[in-house]
Parts: C-alpha cells; sequence; structure tokens
C-alpha cells in the first residue's frame, strides 16, 4: 500500500477536440510484407494515419490482390519468399501501374537503394519505421507523381 495524495478535480473542458483525417483518408495501402508482426504494426501505423489497408504475404498474394483491387500505394518488403520485391515490382509496373511502389526493408547495403529505384520503386525506406516516416514517404512519392505529370503535360503542351 503506498499512500497518494488526492487529486485534485481538474476543470472540465468538454470533449475532447476531434482531429481532422490525415493524408491517408480515402486511399488503399498494399503491404506486402512476410512476416506477420512487421505487417501488422505496419498496417496498424497506416491505418492510424487514416489509410485504409490489405496485407498481403508474399508476392504471389499481391499479384493476386492488385488484380481484384484498386491501391493507391503498395509497400513491398525486398526479401519475400520465392519472388523478391525487386521482381514484384518490376511486374506490378505493368499489371498496376498507377500503384506508387514504396520499398521496406531490413537491408543494410549501400546497393539496396538504388536497384530498388531501377525495379520501379518510386520511394524507399529502411525498417523500423515510424507513423511519421511512413507518412513523409508516402506523401513524397505522391508529390513526386504530381511533379512528373506535371511536367509531362507541359512537354506535351509546349
Amino acid at each position: 500500500y503506498l499512500p497518494l495524495p488526492a487529486a485534485s478535480r481538474l476543470p472540465e473542458t468538454g470533449p475532447a477536440p476531434r482531429h481532422p483525417p490525415r493524408g491517408g483518408a480515402g486511399q488503399r495501402v498494399l503491404v506486402v510484407e512476410d512476416d506477420a508482426t512487421v505487417a501488422e504494426v505496419v498496417c496498424g501505423l497506416l491505418q492510424g494515419l487514416g489509410y485504409e489497408t490489405a496485407h498481403a504475404a508474399h508476392a504471389l498474394a499481391a499479384l493476386a490482390a492488385v488484380t481484384s483491387a484498386r491501391f493507391d500505394v503498395a509497400i513491398l518488403d525486398l526479401d519475400l519468399p520465392g519472388m523478391d520485391g525487386m521482381e514484384l515490382a518490376r511486374l506490378l509496373c505493368v499489371q498496376a501501374p498507377d500503384t506508387l511502389l514504396l520499398a521496406l526493408t531490413a537491408r543494410a547495403d549501400a546497393q539496396a537503394e538504388p536497384d530498388a529505384r531501377a525495379a520501379g520503386m518510386h520511394g524507399f525506406l529502411r525498417k523500423p519505421v515510424t507513423s511519421a516516416l511512413l507518412e513523409e514517404a508516402i506523401e513524397a512519392i505522391h508529390a513526386r507523381r504530381r511533379t512528373d505529370s506535371t511536367a509531362r503535360e507541359e512537354a506535351i503542351a509546349g
């Protein structure tokens, strides 16, 4: 038994303020990750930001998912069983060309990022990640796509 001082009553402030929807509201993200715990954490972080998520544990499940649903972003682990994330990215560039691809890996080698980008990834993150890192990376690849689209339109018009 620890004696604790009585707490004074806090003034009533009304209901907690509602936060506006985060940047992910209405966007669908496919998380392709073979480690169930990592997938659960990443999906939870994304859901906290307002994204709708789906999980695929391997590349073939991811390919099946993009044939039956549209995703704004796919987050790909590079070290998947069977087909790796690089090969999956190459296929997704053809099968789901409007889906932005973000690599998420525990690899520490310097060549991982250039290889991922060469395979078609629009962004790159190293594990572990936070919700802030995920949000920043997704916003950056969306911004890059908008900039690229504007530049293409100006080149065509110009």
